[in-house]
Formats: C-alpha cells, sequence, structure tokens
C-alpha cells in the first residue's frame, strides 16, 4: 500500500478500538479481504478481535511513497497492491476518494450506505419512508415530522 508520508506515521495496524479502526486504511483493507465488503459491523468489538483480520493485518506492509507525496495535497493519491501466495500482484490505484465532490456517490450509493448505517435501528419499512421523505424534504411544512422518522422502532 503506497501512501503519502503524513498518512504513513498515522498508520495504525493494531487497532483496538473503532476509532483507530475506522481511520486506518490497513484495518479497512483486512477487512474488505475478509469479507468482501466494509460496513459498520465491521468496526463492532467482534470484528475487531476476528483472527482472520488480524492475519491479514500482520500481512500488509504500509510503504512512503515519493511520487503519492509530491501530489500531495492536491491530490490523495492511494494505491494497493495485493500479492497472492502464488505471487501475482494485482494493483488498484485511485486518486480521489469515492463521495469527493470530483467522484460523487449516485443517489443509489448514498441510499445503500444510509440502509447499511441504519440497519439494527431502523425497520426496512421505516428506512423507506425516510429515504422517501428525503427526497422531498424542501417540501415538508414541518422538519418535526422527518425527525421522528429518525427515531428507532425496533
Amino acid at each position: 500500500m503506497h501512501e503519502y508520508q503524513g498518512k504513513v506515521l498515522l498508520k495504525a495496524l493494531k487497532p483496538k478500538t473503532k476509532e483507530t479502526a475506522d481511520h486506518g486504511l490497513p484495518y479497512v483493507i483486512a477487512a474488505a479481504v475478509v469479507d468482501g465488503n466494509v460496513l459498520p459491523e465491521s468496526f463492532g468489538d467482534e470484528k475487531l478481535k476476528d483472527p482472520r483480520i488480524r492475519e491479514v493485518l500482520q500481512k500488509i506492509k504500509v510503504v512512503s511513497d515519493s511520487e503519492v507525496d509530491e501530489l500531495f495535497p492536491r491530490i490523495k493519491r492511494a494505491r494497493v497492491t495485493i500479492t497472492t501466495t502464488d505471487g501475482q500482484r494485482y494493483t488498484a490505484q485511485t486518486d480521489v476518494a469515492k463521495g469527493d465532490p470530483a467522484d460523487p456517490m449516485s443517489d443509489e450509493d448514498i441510499i445503500a450506505e444510509f440502509r447499511a448505517n441504519a440497519r439494527g435501528v431502523l425497520s426496512s419499512e421505516r428506512m423507506d419512508e425516510v429515504t422517501e421523505a428525503t427526497w422531498r424534504l424542501d417540501s415538508l411544512a414541518n422538519m418535526r415530522e422527518f425527525m421522528e422518522l429518525l427515531i428507532s422502532d425496533i
């Protein structure tokens, strides 16, 4: 994984709390490799102690990359290379994080992220109501109705 120097200095390869895990790209990558996705539950106590994630974390090396350093802060490039046990290498790179104004999330992305974060707090039906109300916020006469939809119903 290639990052700009400041990010390398902030790395956290053995997170013990949700806050250190969700701010540490190595943990996020390890969770994605193990689970195929990163969701809010990826940062729960059980996942933080998951031996499979811990095993992948031990294999992650964060290195400073002068090319990436030179681009920062104008471009916040990140490059990840995964080497398989048989020596094959797969590399992915991005200059813009999803959700950045230069690469905005689609409505579908936003809804999926909302639903992932609201799971366990709101029922599926309530999530549908919140989503529909969100798209018509400018026409609501009273925000109280909207705020009441955000109260847990399960």
